[in-house]
């Protein structure tokens, strides 16, 4: 095959219309964003009206699998055919995935429509951040990647509380449907300001690769996602063999391609590993909080979804706060390491803590410790992100960034998977949340509290990993190759 060619030409842009694209792409990534922590709201009063709290995890669990088996694929098409094309395909297979939401009349279609939402946030994610990468040079990227972040806390701090306000007014179909509007806009923004920019030219795509990473993923996925509920543990063996098989071909392909999907030399790096690994555990703590946590508030305390969704505000605020000081602290100390180690302890802490809770605890303190996981997690994640960019060349940017999300969106499917599974043991009922006996409610809260309690404990391995994460000294000077690539066409 041949080898990728490129041109040296920077893209000539007004820094208007830089500042314009930049916007394109941050309300590209708003869309996915939003739409997670609304969700999370409604879907108590999904369950009312279309029953069965046995399917709650997989409301969850199809949107992360969508979106973790995309991001990859997704991020690697984007740098061979360009941002735009790929932006533009995933605002139409979200906007797709809201409608039939929206209009969804059982539980199974739900699930489906969210894995449609989930394959189009995807390609949104990976490409969304990529865009980024095409505009600014590595000595400003920081400070862009901490405003996405931002854009992912405006939207976790409006979501739940967009979600409480549409459910109790609205209904929950228009937690759903409220997409459409804003998917039109981010459409239209795309199209017009969003220029050409392929990476790469003349290079073959993957497809053994693409199609190999898919079965691989996929089978390994639902198999997570099987967790509990009295599946036939067959099947759920033959998906881990049919992945395992998968994985190794996939092996012996990606070391052949020219342009592989999976890049191998992520995979030797020491910091992108621990990060991507760092970054796994993170999400598996994270999900039991922020999913499980307005459900405790409305089936155990008996809260309306407004007031419950506003509960969660102070975890998100904190969460931006952790941030804008954690990337500040990176910036003036030109270490990252203490950074992550700090946030990961916090982020422990919360959650035993949040683990103690009962249904008659001051709520003030249960804001409390939401707040101090939300701060903890806000200094870990964007660090990371940081630390496995500048552990490789500019060339492998958009490979390790995707990277790193596939690996949050694997530890949120492992975690509503096992949480899940918990809560199904204790709970054997497809009751409403409104609706739960009194001894439903007491085995609920207990099966919430415990997976927070575990939930610490998989803070407490992140906190092992990051000590031993090395702190590479971050580059203060752009490469040869940092500059975007004029498109040929």
């Amino acid at each position: 095959m041949s080898a990728a060619s490129t041109t040296s030409e920077p893209v000539q842009l007004t820094p208007g219309r830089r500042r314009a694209v930049l916007g394109a792409a941050v309300v590209a990534m708003l869309l996915s964003a939003m739409d997670q922590t609304i969700v999370g709201t409604a879907l108590p009063r999904v369950i009312a009206e279309l029953g069965g709290l046995s399917l709650y995890a997989w409301v969850f669990t199809a949107y992360l699998v969508a979106v973790t088996a995309t991001v990859l694929i997704a991020g690697r098409l984007g740098d061979l055919y360009g941002r735009r094309p790929l932006l533009l395909a995933g605002v139409v297979l979200f906007a797709a995935g809201s409608l039939v939401a929206g209009l969804s009349a059982s539980m199974e279609v739900l699930v489906g429509a969210r894995a449609a939402q989930g394959l189009g946030a995807g390609v949104l994610t990976a490409n969304a951040y990529a865009v980024l990468g095409d505009l600014y040079p590595p000595a400003e990227l920081g400070r862009y990647n901490g405003m996405m972040s931002g854009v992912y806390g405006l939207a976790s701090v409006l979501g739940p509380v967009a979600g409480g306000v549409i459910t109790d007014t609205l209904g929950w179909r228009w937690a759903f449907l409220v997409n459409l509007p804003f998917c039109a806009l981010t459409f239209a923004l795309l199209w017009r300001l969003l220029p050409r920019i392929p990476r790469q030219q003349g290079v073959r795509l993957d497809l053994p690769g693409m199609a190999l990473l898919l079965l691989a993923l996929l089978p390994a996925l639902v198999a997570i996602s099987r967790v509990g509920g009295g599946h036939p543990p067959a099947l759920t063996g033959a998906l881990v063999g049919v992945a395992a098989a998968a994985t190794a071909a996939l092996m012996v392909v990606e070391r052949r391609a020219a342009a592989p999907i999976l890049v191998p030399s992520l995979w030797r790096n020491r910091v992108v590993v621990l990060s991507a690994a760092i970054a796994c555990l993170t999400s598996v703590a994270l999900y039991a909080s922020s999913i499980y946590t307005p459900l405790y508030m409305q089936a155990v305390r008996g809260m309306e979804a407004t007031p419950a969704g506003l509960v969660m505000t102070p975890m998100v605020l904190s969460l931006v706060a952790g941030s804008v000081l954690g990337g500040l602290s990176v910036t003036r100390t030109g270490r990252y390491r203490p950074v992550v180690l700090a946030g990961l302890g916090a982020l422990a802490l919360g959650l035993w803590r949040l683990s103690a809770m009962q249904p008659t605890s001051a709520l003030a303190g249960v804001i409390a410790w939401l707040g101090l996981l939300g701060f903890g997690v806000g200094l870990t994640l964007p660090t990371l992100v940081l630390a496995a960019q500048n552990a490789v060349p500019h060339r492998e940017l958009g490979a390790v960034t995707s990277l790193g999300k596939f690996a949050r969106s694997v530890g949120g499917i492992v975690g509503v998977a096992a949480f899940g599974a918990l809560l199904e043991r204790r709970v054997a009922t497809t009751d409403a949340p409104e609706a739960l006996s009194a001894a439903a409610r007491a085995a609920l809260a207990e099966g919430i509290t415990e997976a927070l309690l575990l939930s610490a404990g998989v803070a407490l391995v992140a906190l092992v990993l990051g000590a031993v994460l090395t702190e590479v000294p971050l580059r203060a000077r752009i490469q040869a190759d940092d500059a975007p690539r004029r498109s040929a066409s």
